[in-house]
């Protein structure tokens, strides 16, 4: 069970306001605010993003653990990472070719949702995503099909 007090602890650790974290992960200041005060539980997605921006584990945060160290990465848990990864089997130039695409798409986007004034939320609203769709591919976390491009376009 997601654990809020541990949140607003390691933020105030860190030094940062409400207002500093949701920028970091991407959402709001109030619902930073809900998530410290047990108003709400944040998602996979954005759980993950507070881990990582506070430099705790997930399970920690959800009180399976009271050690908030992230776990080491290991040869075998980078392995695992590889072998899903799809583009393992490809030639080191087409793969850095290919990443460096979905770099530059992620960040066209972003420029391009600030230039018409936009937040993630509303983005995501005029072509049917969820916010944290619109995060991921922000981010180059994930990235859009070939119809999402066109309504992004």
């Amino acid at each position: 069970m997601f654990r809020p007090e541990r949140l607003r602890e390691w933020r105030k650790k860190r030094q940062l306001t409400q207002e500093q974290l949701a920028k970091k992960v991407n959402t709001t200041k109030g619902t930073i605010s809900n998530y410290e005060n047990g108003h709400s539980t944040p998602p996979h997605e954005t759980l993950v993003a507070l881990a990582n921006v506070l430099g705790i584990s997930t399970d920690y945060l959800l009180g399976l653990t009271d050690d908030p160290s992230p776990p080491a990465l290991t040869n075998e848990t980078l392995a695992a990472h590889r072998q899903d990864d799809p583009l393992k089997d490809l030639p080191e130039e087409a793969r850095r070719s290919i990443e460096q695409a979905i770099e530059t798409l992620s960040h066209r986007l972003k420029l391009a949702r600030r230039r018409k004034k936009l937040t993630q939320r509303q983005l995501a609203a005029l072509i049917n995503l969820s916010p944290s769709t619109i995060a991921l591919y922000e981010t180059g976390k994930r990235e859009p099909d070939l119809d999402t491009l066109r309504k992004l376009a």
